[in-house]
């Protein structure tokens, strides 16, 4: 038998993060051959929801990809930088946001 090797969660969520790209590329790829077999399977979308403007593109964009980026940066880019202290930071900011207090 080998011998076991404890990798910590920060380090798992980066090793995750190549085979999902590739399985998103495969989904996509998938989707893209099968709409072109296909056409009435994937309609396009009506004219007057495709006009929408530049500006309110990119504020949904940033109000929504904003804030998941930052909690993956916080788990993360702490544990991959070495920020142990940082960690315990987040995690009992956690511990009081969501428990309702107790230090």
């Amino acid at each position: 038998m080998g011998r076991w090797r404890i990798f910590g969660v920060g380090q798992l969520f980066m090793a995750a993060f190549f085979p999902g790209f590739v399985l998103s590329g495969l989904y996509m790829g998938y989707i893209l051959i099968v709409c072109l077999i296909h056409p009435e399977w994937g309609p396009p979308l009506p004219l007057e929801e495709r006009n929408v403007p530049f500006s309110k593109k990119m504020t949904i964009l940033v109000t929504t990809l904003l804030p998941t980026l930052s909690i993956i940066f916080a788990v993360l880019g702490t544990s991959s930088l070495g920020l142990p202290h940082l960690q315990r930071l987040l995690r009992w900011m956690y511990r009081v946001g969501f428990s309702g207090g107790g230090l």
